[in-house]
């Protein structure tokens, strides 16, 4: 009797340690895999807030973009690195990679937005030289007795050129980059039709002895040059939001995968909790019915043992 409770218990006990390693080989995997996505969906937040930042925030600060951009792509690398799942990594690489390309665009952008400033700083500096040659100019003349008349209508003229101008960097400081995302619209632009608008007011310049007729073919130069860059800053900033649009997709994808991810591993975890219950019924019927025949048996030999 004594041999055959011992037997018991130790079936039991290695029962127990059988299902130990069940539980251990059903959930460790799963378990640690959730946990391991839970911590990479914290960090992936905070790298998608960080993007987000960078992204709304770069226009007009280069150093600012250098700067976060280059920690933007290290917290990305890590976080590629600390992850196992091969799916997730994937859609990591792709996602870094389109926030790359957004990078690239934004300080193309940046260097599109510094060019029209500098284009701007030229003529200004232009339209100053002529009117310090035109007051020179004048001075002269009076000084030789000559007629100065014709010449002291230009600076008036200049103060017109030097209004349009200020109005043209207003003009685009006010529309700001989410206008030229936009698709070109030549016609009725705000800021081209200033311009043009300078460039018929410059071409009496050219009627004027040389050293003045110079200062407006110089003018006249860079506003065509001008307007050059206004139309490619447009598709600068046109292709930064295709790249936006991009990775907001891309970043939707990242999302969406982590979330099948982790329902994946609720669903595995939910079918390791089934097939465990089944296991310990079964051991504890296994168990149940050897108890039943022990005592049954105990009860014999005690019978028989009595009417002995």
């Amino acid at each position: 009797i004594c041999i055959m409770f011992g037997t018991i218990a130790l079936a039991i006990f290695f029962s127990i340690l059988r299902i130990k390693d069940e539980v251990n080989n059903i959930f460790g995997r799963e378990v640690r895999h959730i946990v391991e996505n839970a911590q990479t969906g914290r960090n992936l937040a905070r790298t998608l807030a960080e993007a987000n930042l960078v992204v709304s925030t770069f226009y007009g600060r280069p150093e600012f973009l250098e700067t976060n951009g280059e920690n933007l792509l290290l917290e990305t690398n890590a976080l590629m690195a600390k992850n196992t799942d091969m799916s997730l990594k994937e859609s990591m690489g792709k996602f870094k990679k389109n926030i790359q390309s957004v990078l690239e665009q934004c300080a193309a952008t940046n260097l599109g937005r510094q060019q029209i400033k500098a284009i701007q700083q030229k003529i200004n500096d232009i339209t100053a030289a002529l009117g310090e040659t035109v007051s020179n100019k004048i001075i002269d003349l009076m000084m030789e007795g000559e007629d100065v008349s014709t010449l002291e209508r230009l600076p008036l003229v200049i103060f017109g050129y030097n209004e349009i101008l200020l109005r043209v960097g207003l003009r685009f400081n006010e529309l700001g980059l989410e206008y030229f995302k936009l698709p070109i619209k030549e016609q009725d632009h705000p800021m081209l039709t200033l311009l043009d608008d300078m460039l018929m007011r410059v071409r009496p310049i050219g009627a004027y002895d040389p050293d003045i007729a110079k200062y407006g073919g110089q003018i006249t130069a860079h506003i065509q040059e001008y307007k050059k860059n206004i139309l490619q800053f447009h598709r600068t900033a046109e292709e930064l939001r295709k790249r936006l649009d991009q990775m907001d997709k891309e970043k939707e994808a990242l999302l969406i995968l982590m979330e099948e991810t982790d329902r994946e591993s609720a669903k595995k975890t939910e079918q390791g909790m089934e097939f465990l219950t089944e296991q310990i019924y079964q051991k504890a019927k296994m168990g149940g019915a050897a108890t039943f025949l022990v005592t049954l048996t105990l009860v014999i030999l005690t019978s028989l043992l009595g009417r002995s």
